[in-house]
């Protein structure tokens, strides 16, 4: 039997995706000393960084309208820059997590993972109508001295002439102050949701 499911009869129970992220939540917790958090709670009253949108939901039509329009300008601006990397999110990271890793070679790895994933969602993008509406991040939040990492996050749209679909586009969130910048985008795919009637 899976790790987290349990037999009823002849069923297999699975907990709830919220339920293991909380308990993923206190073990990050209790091993690191970083805390968890929810989407909603806001962040130290510091500023937001430059280009962030004002919530997620703005976040998540922005990337959205981006793809489908091929904005490659948007896009990257709803992007965390190198110097935010550098100068604030890197530091209060490897301080939390005692990583060893170079900034710049961080950086780099998230640069070429990002071109290959805005290249894609665009691929894909290109030949297809999509209506905005949803985004939900359902993974734990992680929390540092001046932002918090939302993360498994997802949009949910309409694909006109094919229901619903929902897709990874970006997987984590920098949330700081109160603006919302993609960490770096995501080649995820998209998963089809059925009918959207």
């Amino acid at each position: 039997m899976r790790v987290g499911v349990q037999r009823v009869g002849s069923l297999e129970v699975r907990p709830s995706r919220a339920r293991l992220a909380a308990v993923f939540c206190l073990t990050i917790s209790v091993v690191s000393g970083v805390g968890c958090g929810r989407e909603e709670q806001s962040t130290p009253n510091v500023e937001p960084f430059p280009g962030s949108a004002s919530s997620l939901r703005a976040l998540g039509e922005l990337v959205l309208d981006g793809f489908a329009r091929g904005d490659t300008v948007t896009l990257a601006r709803l992007r965390l820059t190198a110097e935010a990397h550098r100068d604030v999110v890197w530091p209060e990271i490897t301080t939390a997590q005692g990583s060893g890793l170079p900034q710049d070679l961080a950086w780099s790895d998230l640069e070429r993972r990002n071109a290959r994933a805005v290249a894609r969602n665009l691929a894909w993008f290109a030949s297809r109508s999509v209506a905005f509406e949803d985004v939900h991040c359902e993974g734990v939040s992680r929390e540092f001295p001046t932002f918090r990492v939302l993360t498994d996050c997802w949009i949910r749209f309409r694909i006109e002439g094919g229901g619903l679909g929902e897709a990874a586009l970006f997987e984590e969130v920098v949330a700081r102050g109160k603006g919302y910048k993609v960490f770096r985008y995501s080649d995820g795919g998209v998963r089809a949701l059925g009918s959207s009637t």
